[in-house]
């Protein structure tokens, strides 16, 4: 149905430890809290490793992806442009912080 990937924050600039690198819902399965359960799982165990903040990005146009990180409490903290092969696209850097 999904699956969540992270661990220290690869943006040294950004003064969050921990990082959620991707969280994937299969589009049957979104909706029904499993997103959700996914981000609180991954937050728990950066925080039983001693991260106690946590950085995530969005592409700036997923607006269900925006709308997501906003609902769950996070702040946007930085923008950055990145390439993905010959595209370039604006991406949100999303903060949490505490359990």
């Amino acid at each position: 149905a999904g699956y969540v990937s992270f661990g220290r924050n690869r943006t040294r600039h950004l003064p969050f430890t921990g990082e959620i690198f991707e969280l994937y819902v299969a589009p049957a399965h979104q909706g029904l809290g499993f997103g959700r359960r996914l981000f609180n799982v991954a937050r728990r165990k950066l925080l039983a490793h001693g991260h106690s903040s946590t950085l995530v990005w969005a592409l700036a146009d997923n607006e269900p992806a925006i709308g997501f990180y906003s609902a769950l409490g996070g702040v946007v903290i930085g923008e950055a442009r990145e390439n993905f092969g010959d595209r370039s696209l604006d991406r949100r850097a999303f903060g949490f912080v505490g359990a």
